[in-house]
């Protein structure tokens, strides 16, 4: 069965109470949304903030999802917003911690950590929603048109925004 079947057979079975179908909806997605949720806010406890509330809007929105964009697609629209909404109520300085992992080396930790931090620091300097378009290409990994379905822009204009954000970090670089 194709995946995007699978997934409107589990939004639908999620969306009539089979909270197994929900469950599986949660496994299938929650890396990606913490990824996205990290990305945007900057911060562990906000991102996630995010998260938990990205899935209790997914639980409450299933039965009025349509099949007319992925699963993924929807999911990832909400995580997007959560992530927005958290990081306009956290309004706290953007911190790293050890939540990116890649090796048990502190020197390498440290290095990743401080890297994050520079990149997370110059995406807040950029004008425009070319920051958060940023930290959803770098960070969370999104492709273009990913991103464009989740903010409602047209991927020519995300693709602009992020040649003008990496202009702009070359300059300061």
């Amino acid at each position: 069965m194709p995946r995007s079947d699978v997934d409107h057979k589990l939004a639908t079975d999620a969306a009539s109470g089979d909270e197994g179908a929900f469950a599986a909806i949660f496994e299938a997605h929650r890396h990606e949304v913490y990824r996205i949720a990290r990305a945007v806010t900057g911060e562990r406890e906000t991102a996630l903030d995010a998260v938990q509330e990205t899935f209790l809007k997914i639980h409450e929105g299933l039965a009025r999802f349509r099949a007319a964009s992925s699963l993924r697609t929807w999911i990832v629209r909400i995580a997007v917003r959560a992530a927005i909404d958290q990081r306009r109520r956290a309004r706290r300085h953007l911190t790293v911690d050890a939540a990116t992992e890649p090796s048990h080396d502190p020197r390498v930790k440290m290095e990743d950590a401080l890297a994050l931090a520079r990149v997370q620091d110059l995406a807040a300097q950029l004008p425009g929603q070319q920051g958060l378009i940023l930290r959803l290409r770098l960070l969370a990994g999104l492709t273009n048109g990913e991103i464009a379905k989740a903010l409602a822009l047209q991927e020519p204009n995300v693709r602009m925004q992020v040649s003008k954000a990496v202009r702009r970090l070359r300059e300061v670089l």
